[in-house]
């Protein structure tokens, strides 16, 4: 795995008030490594095209990873890379056609094999839980998702997603469900801008649902 020397530390400080009218506080810091990798051109990336796809890049039917790649590296400025034997690890995109790009730009599991375990740029820093319907969407994450983490969905089946968490809000159509303003996400495949983490707006029948919160270091 490539290592990251921490360039910095940045604080941060968040305060739940429930419905109850009781207070959770939470305290924690975060290590700093990228500097010159952009969360800004990030977010100005994936608030750009969320609804509609950068023309240079044509939707796959399963387009998530796709997406977030293309966030990493023309928002963020993560280089691609390519040449290497082992397939998981190159990362780069020729083409539409899922033959042109590496599997790690287009594969949930792949880019994380890619990110986590040969670059070290992506890392999971704590499991978010289980989504349950009708129950559960009291569960707090800790450490709480940052703008710029990326969630990993597991739902039941085998089925994987990835979304990047954007930043904080009400869900216009199920705010009454949660205390207070939760993360939202964009992502594509069904292409989506400011949905509360958990989906449950657009797929309220998704139940058992394991998410992963992986944070990438970058400049907070």
């Amino acid at each position: 795995m490539h290592t990251f020397s921490s360039v910095g530390v940045k604080s941060f400080f968040v305060r739940f008030v429930l419905a109850s009218g009781s207070v959770r506080d939470y305290s924690w810091n975060t290590n700093i490594y990228n500097p010159t990798k952009s969360l800004s051109g990030a977010v100005t990336y994936v608030e750009q095209y969320a609804l509609n796809p950068n023309p240079n890049y044509p939707p796959f039917p399963s387009d998530c990873t796709n997406f977030i790649s293309q966030i990493l590296h023309e928002g963020g400025g993560f280089p691609e890379e390519r040449g290497n034997w082992l397939y998981w690890q190159n990362w780069y995109y020729d083409g539409p056609d899922y033959w042109q790009c590496a599997n790690s730009w287009t594969v949930v599991d792949t880019f994380y094999s890619y990110m986590k375990d040969y670059k070290g740029i992506v890392d999971k820093s704590s499991e978010a839980g289980q989504v349950l319907w009708p129950a559960g969407y009291g569960t707090y994450i800790y450490p709480p998702l940052l703008q710029g983490s990326i969630i990993k969905y597991e739902f039941p089946g085998g089925i994987l997603h990835n979304a990047f968490v954007l930043t904080r809000g009400a869900d216009s159509v199920n705010q009454a469900l949660f205390d207070g303003p939760q993360p939202l996400v964009n992502y594509h495949t069904t292409n989506r801008k400011h949905i509360n983490w958990t989906l449950i707006s657009t797929k309220m029948q998704w139940v058992d649902t394991l998410l992963t919160n992986n944070r990438v270091k970058w400049d907070y």
